[in-house]
């Protein structure tokens, strides 16, 4: 008679192939516009053939006046938006019915966890339109859709991109086209992940909708992997763990494990961990890879000091395996569940501050808007982190225009005052990017700007070096000008603005810009967070990424998390 897991392996087996169908889909879709596109571009690179052979020189400013490749651009935007409509609905469709055989493989694991567990039930059956608004990725102003109205844009940009860095490196015109066809291929790329996850989002959704709906007799779901070798070592670690039906899977995008119900009394398989310890040697160093396998079996990680963890505000819960540098660091709060044999979780209890509040150290005007605000931010700040002795810092608000705000101290390394702008319009972030000045300044050691050269503050460094924002302000400082191309007109020279550019890779202005988006962040606090989208809004001809979007600052927030565990500010 088949086990629980048994049907688990065949429902997953049945899910991964229609997977597959979806991606077949998407794959003919992308052929057919690339087709499509290729009489445009023939001809436009015919042109850019005639246009060398009668001695013109190629540029991009020659490529941007020709009208073929405004022609060609056009209908690349075209047919992408097509294709993310057609992705769209695409994904749309399937987790509709996901949703639906969702529901009835639930019902088969019930039945068969009851029979398992010796019992006889009889289940509660779910609605499936219940379930599928519950899904929350197919309606419109959803992250999802959100997600894929960028692909028009994006693959634009990129094909362009790819055409006019074919054109001016003097390459054949076979070559260009294959460049484009490479970035093309990026969206498609893009988009089939996309497919994949939000697949089987929807059909692990629905199953837990299932068990919630009968939870007086499922005590909660049990993380199942493939245990294959092509099964990330973060799935590996997570397989077996036991969470309420109340929590989703939260797993790398593409992932492949699923969900079974627990019953009370039902027998449970061993951990992934358990059942990874007794593979082959030759197994383990294939799941890990040599350097991850040598320090596995040297002691000095673990399967759980592998799994990465970040909890996003629009996406919810995701895992992923850490690379050995950080898995070395130690285990992280990965919001572990339970496993089979124990009573409580294995878990660290949520990170939460330590130290000594920072609030007694600022000394606050004693009414005003900036008491206010500064009761505020120091009581975000107080229930994110602590510090050790600072001393006692005034801060006042200043009526001036040449600054939002600024920390200041003497040459002998004693700290003054911090002053904000009366006329600044992000006054909470302002306070916070200061106050990271004065932790900065004083919460190392006294009177040194730590960030800047401390090996506690390296992995910081490196977060922040390799980010697209100070990429971005590096490159922008190594030129004088930028060419911006108005509506159809010819491009214009715009200045850079050298010396602010110097500043803001200042280490020390980093780490504050940082430090304020980190407390933004951490917190969701509504005001701060509206402050950092207006800092990052993409206006004028030049933008100077002084802040960091979300996906690229996540690493940077990690880094400040062990940071601050490092220096006792968290616990």
């Amino acid at each position: 008679m088949p086990t629980i897991y048994d049907f688990a392996e065949r429902f997953r087996a049945a899910l991964l192939a229609r997977d597959q169908s979806s991606a077949r889909q998407l794959i003919q879709a992308y052929g057919l516009a690339f087709t499509r596109l290729q009489t445009q571009l023939s001809q436009l690179t015919t042109r850019i053939q005639n246009a060398r052979a009668a001695g013109e020189e190629i540029t991009p400013a020659w490529l941007q006046r020709e009208e073929r490749f405004k022609a060609l651009m056009q209908q690349v935007g075209a047919e992408i938006g097509q294709l993310a409509n057609f992705a769209n609905d695409l994904i749309s469709l399937a987790q509709q019915a996901e949703v639906e055989r969702a529901l009835r493989d639930s019902g088969t694991l019930l039945t068969a966890a009851a029979a398992d567990a010796g019992i006889v039930a009889t289940f509660n059956q779910v609605n499936p339109g219940a379930v599928a608004s519950l899904v929350g990725a197919l309606g419109d102003g959803s992250p999802l859709r959100r997600l894929l109205q960028q692909l028009p844009g994006d693959g634009r940009r990129e094909i362009e991109r790819a055409l006019i860095e074919g054109v001016t490196l003097g390459e054949n015109p076979r070559k260009v086209a294959r460049r484009m066809r490479d970035a093309l291929g990026g969206n498609l790329t893009r988009a089939l992940r996309i497919a994949r996850t939000e697949q089987i989002r929807a059909y692990r959704e629905a199953s837990r909708a299932t068990y919630r709906e009968n939870s007086d007799l499922v005590t909660g779901w049990q993380w199942l992997s493939a245990r294959q070798t092509r099964t990330c070592a973060s799935c590996w670690a997570m397989d077996g763990q036991i969470f309420p039906v109340e929590t989703p899977l939260g797993s790398h995008p593409q992932c492949r494990c699923s969900m079974i119900p627990v019953l009370e009394s039902a027998p449970l398989r061993e951990t992934g961990e358990q059942a990874f310890a007794r593979l082959p040697e030759a197994q383990q160093r294939e799941i890990l890879g040599d350097a991850k396998y040598t320090a596995y079996r040297n002691g000095e990680i673990s399967l759980r000091s592998l799994v990465g963890y970040r909890n996003d505000r629009r996406w919810g819960e995701t895992r992923w395996e850490r690379g050995l540098k950080d898995a070395l660091r130690g285990e992280i709060d990965a919001r572990w569940g339970t496993v089979p044999g124990l009573a409580e979780p294995i878990a660290t209890a949520p990170a939460g501050p330590a130290g000594k509040p920072i609030a007694p150290a600022l000394k606050l005007p004693a009414r005003g808007n900036l008491a206010r605000l500064g009761r505020n931010v120091l009581g975000i700040i107080d229930r994110i982190h602590g510090d050790g002795d600072l001393p006692l810092l005034p801060v006042r608000a200043v009526s001036n225009r040449r600054f939002f705000g600024a920390y200041s101290f003497s040459f002998s390394g004693r700290a003054g005052e911090i002053m904000i702008s009366r006329q600044g319009d992000h006054p909470e972030l302002t306070l916070a990017h200061e106050i990271g000045h004065f932790l900065d300044h004083q919460g190392v050691q006294k009177g040194t700007h730590m960030s800047a050269r401390s090996d506690v503050f390296a992995e910081f460094r490196q977060a922040a070096e390799q980010s697209r924002a100070i990429q971005e302000i590096r490159r922008l400082a190594a030129t004088r000008t930028v060419s911006v191309t108005l509506g159809e007109g010819d491009p214009i020279e715009y200045p850079i603005d050298r010396v602010y550019l110097s500043y803001l890779l200042k280490p020390e202005e980093i780490w504050a810009r940082a430090y304020a988006q980190y407390i933004a962040v951490r917190s969701d606090d509504p005001t701060m967070r509206e402050q950092l989208n207006q800092l990052r809004q993409r206006l004028g001809q030049v933008y100077y990424p002084a802040q960091w979007d979300d996906d690229e600052f996540e690493p940077i927030a990690e880094a400040m998390d062990r940071l601050m565990l490092r220096l006792g500010w968290r616990k």
